[in-house]
């Protein structure tokens, strides 16, 4: 709580790593971090974030700003100029549900892979969320979620996607 996480790298977890658990983050700053995978923070485990700012990260592989192995939940927070080379931008969420409220992404890259905003493999709460200049070299320019199958569901409520765009499909959202 209250903290500035800067200027870290490492192979996972440039700014923060957790091997297993809960993390929650609440009106903190993670920026320029880099790392393999999750340049501001991999958390082998739950994300909460709120009230913060998650920005200008760089991963190699996967989740410029955040890799999420489990749920992630965002309130009230920016992610914004993370990049990732393949996928999630901002966020990449490897096995958990995620629910967005009230969350700015915005010029967010995943250059080679899908998700410029978020990369995401299972069910998908949007509300009061905006997706503005993010891009994709894949699917997805703010959203790509895959897996859709019966048990997995999509929800978007009072979500704004502008000027995003993807290489090959879906240049807002692609839903697989």
């Amino acid at each position: 709580r209250n903290l500035s996480i800067s200027d870290g790298s490492a192979v996972s977890g440039g700014g923060v790593y957790l091997a297993g658990g809960n993390l929650v983050v609440d009106n903190c700053v993670i920026d320029h971090n880099s790392a393999d995978f999750g340049a501001g923070a991999y958390v082998n485990g739950n994300v909460r974030l709120s009230e913060s700012e998650v920005s200008f990260n760089t991963a190699s592989t996967d989740g410029g700003g955040l890799f999420v192995v489990e749920d992630f939940l965002s309130t009230n927070s920016t992610l914004e100029n993370n990049q990732a080379n393949r996928h999630g931008g901002a966020v990449h969420v490897q096995n958990g549900d995620t629910i967005l409220e009230d969350t700015f992404f915005s010029q967010n890259i995943a250059r080679a892979g899908n998700g410029g905003g978020i990369n995401i493999n299972n069910s998908l709460q949007v509300t009061r969320t905006t997706f503005d200049y993010n891009i994709s070299g894949g699917f997805g320019g703010a959203i790509n979620q895959w897996n859709n199958d019966s048990n997995i569901s999509v929800l978007l409520d009072f979500a704004t996607f502008q000027y995003n765009q993807a290489v090959l499909q879906g240049g807002a959202i692609n839903i697989q």
